[in-house]
């Protein structure tokens, strides 16, 4: 079992060090992490230095801070711990949670990109409703050189690193490669959170930013870094229980400034919307954790009605908005963080309920189903409680979604909860909410979000989900009620889920009235939930980080089966794939050409001819074993002699100049003027032989050739070529 690394000993100059001790990382003394400054700040910092200067400023300093974390996630276990751990701020200062330079560094980074995105974001919101008059009014957004967002984009991935390996108690770095090394590359669990609480190494506001940084785009590495902390982390529960009792008070603060002054509700000041966003963004981290972090942060958030009474309070203050004053004269940036609090608020009670409810409900037996149904309808009869209505005020009974109506009829709009009751009713026998949903359907009757209800949520439900299997359960039902009409989808869809999705047992049961238990009592009108299938807009999630998908592809091992599936090749298989078969017979490989020997001796091999093949080959050649036919010997050759005078006389009155004639060798009258040509060519071949070559075809001596021949550069070429092979 390998010792833990505060136990561990290096052997430098034949003496045991411990392998934390401070001395062994001297020569890295100049490695420094200087506080990361957000990009617009930083340039307005620098007003009086050149433009040019200000960017060449920041591009070195990314290269720096990228060029160290690349160099301390190189580093193995051992010394990258001693590093983290020995490297602390010269003087302290009250404004880091820890004393250790790496973790002050990140913690800076994750806040100020924080910031950063925040102030992009309404500076954004205000170029898109024109309230910007002047240039210095949206000085924080300053768009970036694309050198510049590359460093960025590059730093911000690096940081995502080096708190993932932060994370890890053994040495998961796949990026050093030094893989000799064996000892010191783990923590004791003991150890490693002693140093997380010495240290304050993940303090819950930088989790909380690590959160709403990284999470929408690195889901799943996220989540895993999550679960491995919180198990370990000594002051988690401590932490967020404090967290939430500060939540509660900001928001019942937020609900007592707005009722003595109702003008906030339209137009909020800065601090207002500043603690506004900040709940919108610790509700967010609520929701994330609750997500992946159960059962705790369910105890932490809903032990006690305290927390869902507050931000409930919060979020329905702008119910006192009279129905024609919603979006008059508002705020466009003020009422974009008013929306993103709501979203959030409803996602954090639909997870609630979807996880400790809905999907509990399916996995429990008939007298946990009635426990637990009894806890879901006593928590909606809280929020219920929340909601005040008086019949006389006109301002309650008509109201807009998600601008002045209360949290239940936003709820119900969104995601479907009278939908999902119904249902839970219909799906389990000893399950009741009619009251609960008759003071729901009220409370939306009032409110006039019938039709939004109706157009917004007929497809999304709680536990509806995009399925892979609708497609062929609504073939599957159609095959059912092609039989049985008048049964309603939604039965049937239960009737195939009890069934193991048979349509001939379902069609079976129905008319020997022998149903499963599950199924028997279910209304056989009821309809089956709708499902939609949404668009995805490159806006409404973001693209997955370039780190996210280097981690997936690093995850992807290549095997010789991934490769054989996708070879396509009318080789495969032979006795020569040496990737199937492994080894091959040598005796069968052939270099070169295979000597196939002369036609008799193949003709003779009669392992390879058989008589029948013997006998067409000879009855072929046989064929042509007769005397010879000379009947049409020489019809293509002529002996005529054209006489072109005509022509030439016509050419010469049409002003052309004649043909030249060619050279003629008394020596015999051939067509071909190598052999008429050949005493001169014999000459030149003796005095200069250089003439005939290719690259000798502009030279003094070939056109004197050429001259004296009449032939062209090929047929010269070529005479030398065959006198050449002939001699």
């Amino acid at each position: 079992m390998a010792l833990s690394l505060e136990k561990c000993y290096v052997e430098v100059n034949n003496k045991k060090i411990p392998a934390l001790d401070p001395s062994l990382i001297k020569e890295y003394s100049n490695v420094n992490f200087d506080l990361y400054t957000p990009y617009h700040i930083a340039i307005s910092l620098l007003n009086s230095t050149p433009l040019d200067e200000q960017i060449l400023n920041r591009e070195n300093y990314l290269k720096t801070e990228i060029e160290n974390i690349k160099l301390l996630l190189q580093f193995d276990f051992s010394t990258f711990w001693n590093f983290v751990l020995n490297k602390k701020e010269k003087t302290k200062n009250d404004i880091f949670n820890s004393s250790l330079v790496v973790i002050n560094f990140i913690e800076n980074y994750c806040r100020g990109c924080i910031e950063w995105m925040q102030t992009v974001k309404i500076n954004r919101q205000k170029e898109k409703s024109n309230n910007n008059k002047t240039e210095d009014e949206n000085w924080e957004y300053i768009e970036m050189p694309d050198n510049i967002c590359n460093l960025e984009s590059e730093l911000s991935q690096y940081v995502f690193l080096l708190i993932t390996r932060l994370s890890f108690l053994d040495d998961n770095n796949k990026y050093n490669d030094n893989q000799t090394q064996k000892e010191n590359n783990c923590w004791s669990e003991a150890s490693y959170e002693s140093n997380i609480k010495k240290y304050n190494i993940f303090s819950i506001p930088f989790l909380f930013d690590f959160i709403n940084l990284y999470y929408e785009s690195n889901k799943k590495i996220v989540s895993e870094i999550l679960s491995r902390l919180i198990k370990i982390h000594p002051n988690f529960i401590e932490n967020m229980q404090q967290s939430v009792k500060l939540t509660e008070k900001i928001s019942a603060m937020l609900v007592a400034q707005a009722d003595k002054l109702p003008i906030l509700l339209m137009s909020a000041d800065s601090q207002f919307q500043q603690l506004l966003s900040a709940l919108e963004e610790v509700i967010h981290v609520y929701a994330v954790l609750l997500e992946h972090v159960n059962p705790s942060m369910k105890n932490i958030l809903f032990g006690e009605a305290t927390f869902i009474n507050s931000i409930i309070h919060l979020y329905q203050i702008w119910c006192a908005t009279p129905n024609e004053n919603v979006n008059k004269d508002s705020n466009d940036v003020y009422h974009a963080i008013i929306q993103s609090f709501k979203k959030s608020v409803l996602n954090l009670v639909f997870i609630y309920i979807k996880l400790d409810f809905i999907d509990e409900l399916q996995t429990k037996n008939e007298k946990e189903i009635k426990s637990l149904a009894s806890e879901l309808r006593n928590f909606l009869i809280e929020i219920l409680d929340i909601t005040t209505l008086d019949p006389e005020d006109d301002v309650i009974k008509k109201s807009t979604y998600m601008e002045n109506s209360f949290f239940i009829v936003d709820f119900d709009v969104t995601y479907g909860l009278v939908d999902e009751l119904k249902e839970l009713e219909n799906k389990y026998n000893n399950v009741s909410f009619k009251d609960t949903i008759k003071n729901i359907e009220f409370i939306l009757s009032q409110s006039d979000n019938q039709d939004t209800r109706g157009s917004l949520n007929q497809n999304q439900g709680i536990s509806n989900a995009a399925d892979d299997d609708y497609i062929n359960r609504t073939v599957l039902i159609s095959q059912v009620q092609e039989l049985f009409p008048d049964l309603g989808d939604g039965f049937i869809d239960q009737c195939l889920e009890a069934l193991n999705n048979n349509p001939e047992t379902v069609i079976a049961k129905l008319l020997d009235d022998d149903l499963p238990a599950s199924v028997k009592n279910v209304n056989r009108s009821t309809k089956r939930k709708r499902i939609t299938v949404k668009i995805p807009s490159e806006f409404s999630n973001p693209l997955p980080s370039q780190l996210e998908i280097m981690a997936e592809e690093d995850n992807k091992k290549v095997t010789i089966d991934d490769i054989l599936k996708e070879r396509r090749n009318i080789f495969d298989n032979d006795e020569f794939d040496i990737l199937r078969n492994g080894k091959i017979d040598m005796n069968k490989v052939i270099l070169g050409k295979k000597n196939r020997g002369t036609f008799e001796k193949e003709f003779d091999d009669k392992s390879k001819v058989n008589k029948e093949q013997i006998k067409t080959i000879v009855n072929h050649y046989d064929m042509y074993d007769d005397e010879y036919d000379d009947t049409w010997d020489g019809i293509n050759e002529f002996n005529v002699n054209i006489d072109n005078n005509d022509d030439d006389k016509d050419k010469d009155a049409e002003g052309d100049e004649p043909e030249k004639p060619t050279k003629q060798n008394n020596a015999g009258n051939s067509s071909d003027p190598g052999i008429a040509n050949k005493s001169v060519l014999m000459k030149w071949l003796e005095s200069h032989p250089d003439v005939f070559l290719r690259n000798n075809r502009k030279s003094k001596h070939r056109k004197q050739l050429i001259d004296e021949t009449g032939m062209s550069n090929e047929q010269i070429e070529g005479w030398y070529t065959m006198y050449q092979r002939n001699k």
